[in-house]
C-alpha cells in the first residue's frame, strides 16, 4: 500500500479563483500520485468530512460561490462548526 498525502481544500475554495484553482488542485493531486503516493484532498462535503474528494466533488468545490455553500472556518471552530452547536458567528471569506 503506498504512502497517503492529504492535500487541503483551502486552495481550491478560498485561495484561488476558478479555474486556477481546479487546475492546481488536479495537478497537485498529479504529482502526488506521480511520486508514488495517494493523493488525498480532504474537504467538508454536506457538513462531512471527507478525506479523498473525488474529482467530482473537487469541481463542485472550485465552482461554488463560497456565498451559496460555505464559510471559511477557523481550525480551533471545525467541531462546532460540524456540529452546529456553540459556534461562533462565521462571515464568508473576503468580508
Amino acid at each position: 500500500m503506498p504512502p497517503t498525502v492529504a492535500l487541503e481544500s483551502t486552495v481550491i475554495s478560498h485561495g484561488l479563483p476558478y479555474p486556477h484553482n481546479l487546475r492546481l488542485a488536479l495537478r497537485l493531486e498529479e504529482i502526488v500520485a506521480a511520486a508514488g503516493a495517494a493523493p488525498a484532498t480532504v474537504g467538508v462535503i454536506a457538513g462531512e468530512i471527507v478525506v479523498g474528494l473525488s474529482r467530482g466533488q473537487i469541481e463542485h468545490l472550485a465552482t461554488a460561490s463560497v456565498h451559496a455553500w460555505g464559510t471559511k472556518v477557523e481550525a480551533r471552530y471545525h467541531k462546532s462548526a460540524l456540529t452546529g452547536r456553540g459556534c461562533p458567528p462565521i462571515m464568508p471569506f473576503g468580508r
